[in-house]
């Protein structure tokens, strides 16, 4: 059976494999993008060998052995997020996660393990939002979010409404990560929406925890430094000088992420141009 999976603006992925599982978990996790088949830029072909393991063989001419399904659909993730990088050059992409709510589309910015995938969630439980994308945030000229296939991975689900179990979908040891990780999917997605806020995450047990909207040069710095891809830069600056002109961008800062969650719901409902106070 081959799978084909629209990635971004008529940019196809195919996927080729008889297991019966595969099949099940790529229509879990990418039924939204599956179209009928397409001309594909990259076309991958998944099997499993007499050793016990599944072998991902490439268009390219090359192939990849993994022990486990969560390190094959890994590899899937990263095979997409590849291809955003070579295909995707009109976007602005921006290391992120990004969702709507009430109408206001917001991002998710910061260092890794800083929380972005979680505070995501936790706003699609707790609040009603609709996950748009995690991991990369892309951006047209015109400041719409624009959502693609993806798998959000998670190291801990401790901090989570406990319905996020039920959109887990796949969890164990992951070989290629070295970590116990968390494969969650969500069956409704916003394909596009107008992004209004971005919030800069980062933890710091050393001050007070607070959140206030960063000045435009302060705003632009943080988005350079979050561009997800570096050979993207020449192109992205005008971009980025775009949209901190329709983007109200705030710097969050915090010891507990619990914090991050109610500070930034908050701020989306303050009736002040500019914030800029203590958390605790």
């Amino acid at each position: 059976m081959v799978i084909c999976v629209n990635i971004v603006n008529d940019i196809f992925l195919k996927i080729s494999t008889s297991y019966k599982i595969i099949q099940n978990l790529l229509f879990q996790f990418y039924r939204p993008y599956i179209v009928p088949a397409k001309k594909h830029k990259v076309y991958l072909a998944i099997q499993y060998s007499d050793t016990k393991e599944w072998i991902v063989f490439h268009s390219d001419n090359y192939f990849s052995i993994f022990t486990s399904l969560l390190d094959v659909f890994l590899y899937i993730q990263d095979t997409i997020e590849l291809m955003l990088e070579k295909y995707c050059m009109e976007y602005l992409l921006i290391h992120g996660s990004c969702l709507s709510i009430k109408d206001k589309a917001l991002g998710f910015i910061g260092p890794t393990r800083s929380g972005k995938s979680t505070l995501n969630l936790a706003f699609i439980l707790r609040y009603k939002a609709r996950f748009i994308s995690d991991d990369t945030i892309i951006i047209d000229e015109k400041n719409n979010l624009i959502s693609f296939p993806q798998i959000i991975f998670l190291r801990a689900l401790d901090i989570l409404p406990s319905d996020i179990n039920k959109y887990c979908i796949l969890s164990g040891y992951s070989s290629l990560r070295k970590e116990y990780i968390y494969a969650i999917s969500f069956p409704e997605v916003i394909n596009k929406a107008k992004l209004v806020n971005i919030f800069c995450i980062n933890h710091d047990k050393n001050i007070s925890p607070f959140i206030r909207q960063l000045s435009r040069a302060d705003a632009y710095e943080k988005l350079l430094l979050n561009l997800k891809f570096n050979s993207h830069v020449h192109k992205d600056i005008t971009k980025i000088f775009s949209a901190i002109n329709n983007i109200l961008v705030y710097q969050v800062k915090n010891s507990d992420l619990s914090i991050s969650i109610e500070s930034v719901f908050n701020t989306l409902y303050s009736k002040g141009e500019s914030v800029c106070h203590e958390l605790n």
